[in-house]
């Protein structure tokens, strides 16, 4: 039997994300009904929170829809971005004491293993009061394919109660390290416990920060293509590599041009040999295959330089966060 809508009216459809038909499993039956609520208004111009709650009210408590937009962002669903401009009046100049009372106090890093005791009671007392807390038990419980027992049940709430990470930043850092087959809570403690450190305390940086680290990966495996590597990059090569894609600016082409040069003047090509090649363009100026033509392969070692482009990875491996 052949199926179809009953009238043509494409001005009246609304198209979903693929994203969305790959998480709905997940999601709840609040937040799948939340999203087609919002699903119209969104496509069309998209939507203030303040907005967002406004047009659920009749429907649905605050919380809930929150805790949907919160579990959607978390999914990669929706891209968020800075409110609409509205003009502020100028706030009156700060008293020099005022001013000296307003500066930030020293960051002071958390160590998640400093996390206080969370007995059986306070979970369960936390999940009655807190969504944020059930919406993320709920949420790691099906990504992570198990169901948490009470230490690891704490572990989640250290995240919101003790590293103070919003519930969208612990979704989206569960979904990252799960799509990478990272399903280890002492893994995401590592990675949480490292945004803590780094000041990455907003749904915005994390989102940048793995938009940043995505694209420094893409860029290593463009190099390790080159020649073949299937093992995991040194500390040393991943340094090299970083300077070529954020000192130097290079794409592919001079990734390219850089090799055949490699593989024409090195009985054993290297990504050091290579980088000192792309140094030396770097210090030349040159900008494009064409002008590096009539270039020589350069005779002098590279000094050693250091690339903080990853941190992900160095702040992972550092060790010194034992869940």
């Amino acid at each position: 039997m052949f199926y179809r809508f009953g009238k043509n009216y494409p001005d009246r459809l609304v198209l979903l994300p693929a994203e969305f038909f790959e998480k709905a499993d997940l999601a709840s039956e609040t937040e799948l009904r939340v999203l087609l609520h919002l699903a119209p208004h969104i496509a069309k111009s998209g939507l203030e929170e303040e907005e967002a709650l406004d047009l659920c009210r009749e429907s649905f408590a605050p919380e809930e829809v929150l805790a949907a937009l919160a579990f959607w962002r978390g999914c990669g669903l929706f891209k968020t971005e800075g409110k609409r401009s509205v003009k502020k009046e100028a706030l009156p100049k700060a008293e020099p004491e005022a001013e000296e009372a307003a500066q930030p106090a020293v960051k002071k890093t958390i160590d998640a293993d400093e996390a206080p005791f969370y007995s059986s009671a306070d979970l369960a007392n936390a999940a009655a009061v807190n969504p944020d807390f059930k919406n993320l038990v709920s949420f790691a419980e099906k990504r992570l394919e198990k169901v948490m027992n009470t230490s690891e049940l704490a572990r989640l709430y250290s995240f919101l109660d003790y590293l103070k990470m919003p519930l969208n930043v612990v979704i989206l850092v569960i979904e990252d390290c799960a799509s990478r087959d990272k399903k280890s809570l002492r893994y995401i403690t590592k990675v949480l416990s490292a945004f803590q450190d780094e000041g990455i305390d907003s749904y915005d940086k994390a989102e940048a920060y793995f938009v940043a680290r995505n694209e420094s990966q893409s860029y290593q495996g463009q190099v390790k293509s080159l020649f073949g590597l299937t093992r995991k990059l040194t500390k040393s090569e991943e340094e090299c590599i970083g300077l070529w894609r954020t000192a130097y600016g290079y794409g592919e082409d001079m990734l390219n041009a850089a090799y055949e040069k490699t593989v024409a003047a090195a009985k054993n090509p290297t990504i050091k040999y290579m980088h000192r090649i792309l140094e030396n363009w770097h210090a030349s100026g040159f900008t494009t295959p064409a002008e590096t033509e009539g270039g020589s392969a350069p005779g002098a070692k590279a000094e050693k330089s250091y690339d903080v482009d990853d941190f992900f990875q160095s702040a992972v491996s550092k060790g010194r966060k034992k869940v």
